[in-house]
């Protein structure tokens, strides 16, 4: 594959990256990440930029294995410190939901591998709390 080809119908154009957008800043892995929400192409780029590094760059296999999930592994760390809390619409307290978002498109989480994975499809909130399953009372 040439550079700057196109992938997929002229929807994704290939930039041209340098050893040191691998080893020297994350600017590879954060072009790469860009695509964690369309799992499909995410792979496909992947193994683009995993051919690319080792036929262009001579950056071995192995090598842009750790380099790729010592990215991963900071991006992760970074998204445990944030303090995810619940966004819906009229809720009536923020809970915190840890490394899941969670708002109206649903509950979801990025795995280790920057993908983003959906938990559920639907909005889950707790509005009300049942004092007594049995009589159906509410507080």
């Amino acid at each position: 594959m040439s550079d700057n080809q196109s992938i997929e119908s002229g929807q994704t154009i290939t930039p041209n990256f340098t050893k040191e957008d691998f080893c020297m800043n994350d600017r590879a892995f954060q072009w790469l990440y860009g695509f964690q929400t369309k799992p499909d192409q995410f792979m496909k780029m992947d193994i683009w930029l995993e051919n690319y590094a080792a036929t262009k760059l001579k950056i071995g296999k192995i090598h842009y294995k750790s380099l790729k999930n010592s990215f991963l592994q900071k991006l992760n760390q970074d998204e445990d410190r944030q303090l995810n809390v619940t966004v819906f619409p009229e809720q009536p307290i923020k809970l915190i939901c840890g490394k899941y978002t969670a708002d109206r498109s649903g509950v979801a989480y990025i795995n280790d591998k920057g993908i983003t994975i959906e938990v559920i499809s639907h909005p889950i909130m707790p509005i009300k709390k049942y004092i007594n399953t049995e009589t159906i009372k509410l507080t």
